[in-house]
């Protein structure tokens, strides 16, 4: 089992990159974040790896939401945040793939 996150997804041809923080926004109940804006993806650091890659997944759906030009609520990026499982990642060595998370 890979503990590591990916560095990058690529959501409709558009490159998030992927950060891990100390604090997302100055809020400490925040686990994660997208700026759309900038392509980029914060998750908390602090959270155990699992619990990681389930809010990395959270906020990939927002990204799919978003760039496809869908409205979304919470509630849908939730249910489909739980039931997915894959993504295109960019790995170290600069390949992306179809890859678990």
């Amino acid at each position: 089992m890979n503990n590591k996150l990916p560095e990058c997804v690529v959501v409709n041809g558009i490159e998030y990159r992927i950060v891990t923080v100390n604090e997302i926004d100055n809020d400490p109940l925040v686990n994660g974040t997208i700026y759309f804006d900038k392509q980029l993806i914060h998750i908390k650091s602090s959270l155990a790896t699992q619990r990681k890659k389930q809010v990395l997944m959270h906020e990939i759906m927002h990204a799919l939401f978003y760039e496809s030009g869908i409205e979304e609520t919470e509630e849908s990026v939730d249910i489909l945040s739980r039931i997915s499982f894959s993504a295109k990642v960019r790995e170290s060595s600069g390949n992306c793939s179809l890859m678990r998370i």
